[in-house]
């Protein structure tokens, strides 16, 4: 599709008053984004005035006609959110929506400043500099992200048993086929959700618009005016019931782009996710809380929601991967699905925890989560010996440690480690 930017650049410079050029100019331009095969994914030109080190405009084009419709989606979206002067200030202007030998292009002024990964990768500065200057980002998109469900919102759903059976079994049914798991996992993902689901029933969410793709990439910080600048809507969705992929997207990609860049003390991105997210151990679990409280806070719905939308926006994101990657390889491994996993199983800690120095209802917790966890009777059985054994000694903090290994380990490993831990327990 090389060929598609001399037409570009003939266009623009045919009628370049539409552009916002004062005269005829002198035009160069820098192929931004490669994305997929040559017959998917899209294409996008930023182009400049010959000698100038900042673009003026984007030219943006699927590789295959048939995603033309995207572009338009995306170009509506975009003007009816300038009809707001106070969303219009965060967003690239489009321009129009041009044809050019059979493609759709669509064209926007360029938005002033560097994205957020970027700062983040030539930072150079001191851990704690850096920390105060997340907490400042976070903070700044919370509020963002919140403002702009208030003035996109449309109506509300009311959280009851007919939005969890259409909205939310949906989502996880699409994470157990695309991860192919039996239906005793999938079950214990249903029974989990519905477990939190049962916490917020009653509550409302507004119908609002979402980005679809808020990470760090597409945030740009323009330092002259102390703003932000929210580019690349074409994922964006309007009537969603819940946003999974905005602000929850920031948290994660901010924190994979920190860790990668030698920011988190953890050995690895899972350990950096445990430590923030599950444990909330890390440096940054503190700023992510602040953020999700500044979030709910100026969106003006229940914080509550947190416990239901974080781990959605863990199984969303794996869904939307899959279906961008079309494939997975070792899927059970994903990411996603190990940092679910673990809060899951921090969320049942929590609950034993209040059981502190009773057996009988540390036992009784064990045998729930066993049976919610459909584990082989063989296995179950080992498992509540054990277990019992713990609560009669009141190993707790043995415990808290190793009935991670009950909730999340299958086969033969979960039978060794069971048998481990029953050596090490007296009685």
């Amino acid at each position: 599709m090389i060929h598609l930017i001399g037409k570009i650049t003939e266009k623009i410079e045919k009628t370049w008053g539409k552009f916002g050029f004062g005269e005829k100019p002198a035009l160069s331009y820098i192929q931004i984004s490669l994305d997929g095969t040559r017959k998917k994914g899209w294409l996008a030109y930023a182009i400049f005035e010959k000698g100038s080190e900042s673009p003026v405009l984007y030219a943006k084009a699927y590789r295959n006609p048939r995603d033309d419709v995207l572009l338009e989606k995306e170009f509506e979206l975009a003007k009816r959110l300038q009809t707001d002067e106070w969303l219009a200030q965060f967003l690239s202007a489009p321009i129009s929506l041009e044809e050019i030998e059979g493609q759709k292009i669509l064209f926007e002024m360029a938005a002033q400043g560097v994205p957020v990964s970027r700062l983040i990768q030539n930072s150079g500065i001191q851990p704690e500099r850096f920390r105060n200057f997340t907490e400042e980002i976070v903070l700044a998109v919370a509020e963002w992200c919140g403002e702009f469900y208030k003035r996109t919102g449309k109506g509300s759903q009311v959280l009851d048993e007919k939005f969890f059976k259409e909205r939310m079994v949906p989502v996880i049914d699409e994470f157990a086929r695309n991860l192919s798991l039996p239906e005793n996992e999938r079950s214990s993902y249903l029974e989990f959700f519905k477990s939190r689901f049962e916490e917020v029933k009653g509550l409302s969410l507004p119908i609002l618009a979402t980005h679809e793709n808020l990470g760090p990439q597409n945030i740009l910080l323009d330092p002259s005016q102390e703003r932000l600048c929210i580019i690349d809507w074409k994922m964006a969705r309007e009537g969603q019931p819940f946003p999974l992929r905005d602000f929850y997207n920031f948290l994660h990609y901010y924190l994979y782009c920190s860790f990668e860049c030698g920011f988190m003390e953890a050995k690895s991105a899972a350990d950096a996710f445990n430590e923030s997210f599950v444990s909330k151990t890390g440096w940054y679990s503190s700023i992510a809380e602040k953020g999700i409280f500044a979030f709910y806070s100026a969106w003006g719905v229940d914080e509550k929601l947190d416990d239901v939308l974080f781990p959605l926006s863990l199984i969303h994101e794996l869904n939307t991967q899959y279906e961008l990657a079309y494939r997975f390889e070792k899927a059970e491994l994903s990411f996603e699905k190990i940092v679910l996993d673990l809060y899951i199983a921090n969320k049942t800690r929590h609950v034993r925890q209040e059981a502190k120095g009773d057996s009988k209802k540390l036992l009784s917790l064990t045998r729930e989560i066993l049976l919610r966890r459909n584990l082989p009777k063989k296995g179950s059985e080992e498992a509540l010996m054990v277990c019992e054994l713990a609560a009669r000694t009141e190993e707790l903090k043995l415990v808290k440690r190793d009935l991670d290994v009950i909730l999340i380990s299958k086969g033969y490993k979960f039978l060794k480690n069971l048998r481990e831990l029953r050596r090490r327990l007296p009685g």
